[in-house]
C-alpha cells in the first residue's frame, strides 16, 4: 500500500516537473550551471568600467570628489575668494581671474589643478577634510572662528589633521 502511494506521488511529481519544464523550454538547461557561477562572481558595474586599475595616489582621488562638496558649501565659502584664499592658503595653488568666473568654473580649476599636488600635504590635508566632512559641529565652529582677523586656514587643517 506504502509503495502504490509513492508511486502515485512519484507520478505527480514527474507530470508536473515536465509540465514545468515545458514552459522554460527557452532555457537552455545544459548552460545553468555556468550562467550561475558567472553571475555569482561577476563584477560590480563600476569595477567592469575601470577594470583593474587602482590609484596610484588614492589621496588626490578623494580630494578630486571632496573638494567640489566642501567648495559648493555657500556658509564656508560664500565667494569665490573665500575659493581662491583657500586654494592658495592650503593647496598652494595661485587662481587668477576668480572674481570674473563662475563659482563653477573656480572649484574646476582647483580640482584638475590637484593633479600637481605633492604628497607631502596631501595626507594632511585629506585626513582634515575627512574630519570636516563628517562633523557638522566642527564645521559651525569653523564657521564662528572664520569671523575673527585672526582666521586661517593652515592652522584650522593642522588642527583637523591632529585628531
Amino acid at each position: 500500500m506504502k509503495d502504490k502511494k509513492e508511486l502515485k506521488t512519484l507520478l505527480r511529481f514527474l507530470e508536473e516537473l515536465s509540465w514545468l519544464m515545458d514552459s522554460y523550454s527557452k532555457i537552455d538547461f545544459r548552460n545553468a550551471a555556468s550562467l550561475i557561477e558567472n553571475l555569482a562572481t561577476d563584477k560590480s558595474d563600476a569595477k567592469k568600467a575601470v577594470g583593474e586599475y587602482e590609484s596610484k595616489n588614492p589621496n588626490k582621488h578623494f580630494l578630486v570628489g571632496a573638494l567640489p562638496a566642501l567648495f559648493l558649501d555657500i556658509d564656508l565659502f560664500k565667494r569665490n575668494q573665500d575659493i581662491a584664499d583657500f586654494s592658495k592658503t592650503v593647496l598652494g595653488i595661485e587662481l587668477t581671474r576668480f572674481s570674473r568666473s563662475s563659482r563653477a568654473d573656480v572649484i574646476g580649476r582647483v580640482i584638475c589643478a590637484t593633479v600637481d599636488l605633492d604628497d607631502e600635504g596631501l595626507n594632511v590635508l585629506v585626513k582634515a577634510l575627512a574630519v570636516l566632512a563628517g562633523n557638522k559641529e566642527k564645521t559651525k565652529q569653523i564657521l564662528r572662528d572664520r569671523d575673527s582677523n585672526d582666521f586661517n586656514w593652515n592652522t584650522v587643517i593642522n588642527e583637523l589633521s591632529s585628531r
